[in-house]
């Protein structure tokens, strides 16, 4: 009885640090109007729920990639500064669905101008 205890501890243990390393996040997208928000936070967390948030005018958007790594999508951004690039860090998409993440990458083209386009 201790035995199966402990193995259902353990697999259980795998299973939230797996979540955890993966960095797999629930996110939040919206694209209304001239700014391009972006929050998420991770889906298991052992220091709480705080977010995180990627915020621009869409006009500074320089590059976007929807790229699989892995077995899940991640989305990367770099927008232009007056000091030059910025890229922000990679936001894990491997809570939403694939026809969340075709509009993200259709909004995305969106925004883009022709010579950048969205890499997928």
């Amino acid at each position: 009885m201790d035995m199966v205890a402990l193995i259902n501890g353990g697999v259980f243990l795998l299973f939230i640090v797996g979540f955890q390393f993966m960095g797999l996040n629930y996110v939040h997208y919206q694209s209304d109007g001239d700014i391009l928000q972006i929050r998420y936070y991770p889906i298991v967390s052992f220091f709480g729920k705080e977010y995180s948030s990627i915020e621009f005018n869409k006009k500074r958007l320089f590059k976007a990639q929807v790229e699989r790594s892995f077995l899940f999508h991640e989305l990367h951004v770099e927008i232009k500064t007056r000091e030059g690039i910025a890229e922000y860090p990679e936001v894990s998409l491997a809570a939403l669905s694939s026809d969340q993440i075709q509009a993200i990458r259709e909004d995305l083209a969106r925004m883009l101008p022709e010579k950048r386009q969205l890499h997928q």
